[in-house]
């Protein structure tokens, strides 16, 4: 079955996913969450929602949204090869590398295993900025590969590719896959994320975001007693 929601911002659709789960006994399959205006979400401005105010979780809107766009670094980068050099310098700082920081996948695809990667994101920039028309389906980014990630029930990446859609006159959607998604902890920064990411791109070729649509493929609550938390962090 598949469960639907639209909401016109990051927020809105997220506590509509929630109230679906929250009705649903605490897990859902197949949520297509459609959202209208993904890109003028402010990842500071969602701090009454940060998953750590009501519980132990480490986790903050802004941090799990920075694992797909660094925001912040991009505000103080120079151009794009600034941020990407920034991206990685922080990288080699903190000593994190691997799935959970999915910008890195996405400018620096197959590093963990092999000698040379692939900056998916530059490439797709580059070529959008020249080729004409809306091509449906050409920009695909991916999150994960067979011979980086190892089938295993949790532990890696969730997010598994994005997908730009040309949506006519210029406007481009953006397509996310999880194959597992986590609405308390993670749901909300990863719309946010998903959504500066999408302003970026639209930025740096002359194009303009359209809607967000994100398939969690399974989309679940969390632990025991997360949902009473939940619904207060939602304001359900």
């Amino acid at each position: 079955m598949v469960v639907p929601i639209e909401g016109s911002s990051c927020l809105e659709a997220w506590r509509l996913g929630c109230s679906a789960l929250l009705d649903g006994g605490g897990e859902l399959d197949n949520i297509i969450t459609t959202i209208l205006d993904p890109c003028s979400a402010n990842p500071q401005g969602y701090r009454a929602f940060d998953p750590r105010g009501v519980s132990g979780s480490p986790d903050t809107v802004a941090h799990v949204a920075r694992t797909i766009f660094p925001t912040g670094i991009w505000q103080v980068s120079a151009n794009r090869a600034d941020l990407y050099h920034r991206y990685k310098d922080s990288l080699l700082r903190t000593r994190q590398r691997g799935w959970g920081t999915y910008f890195e996948r996405l400018i620096e695809f197959g590093a963990e295993r092999d000698r040379q990667s692939v900056n998916q994101l530059e490439r797709i920039i580059q070529r959008l900025s020249k080729w004409p028309g809306n091509y449906k389906a050409a920009f695909v980014m991916h999150t994960s590969a067979a011979h980086l990630d190892s089938p295993s029930p949790r532990g890696g990446p969730c997010l598994q590719y994005l997908q730009l859609i040309g949506a006519g006159n210029d406007v481009y959607d953006l397509v996310a896959l999880y194959r597992n998604h986590d609405f308390f902890n993670k749901t909300l920064g990863n719309f946010v994320g998903l959504g500066q990411l999408l302003k970026f791109i639209c930025d740096e070729t002359g194009k303009h975001p359209g809607s967000l649509i994100c398939h969690s493929v399974h989309a679940f609550i969390g632990s025991k007693g997360s949902r009473g938390r939940l619904r207060s962090l939602a304001n359900l």
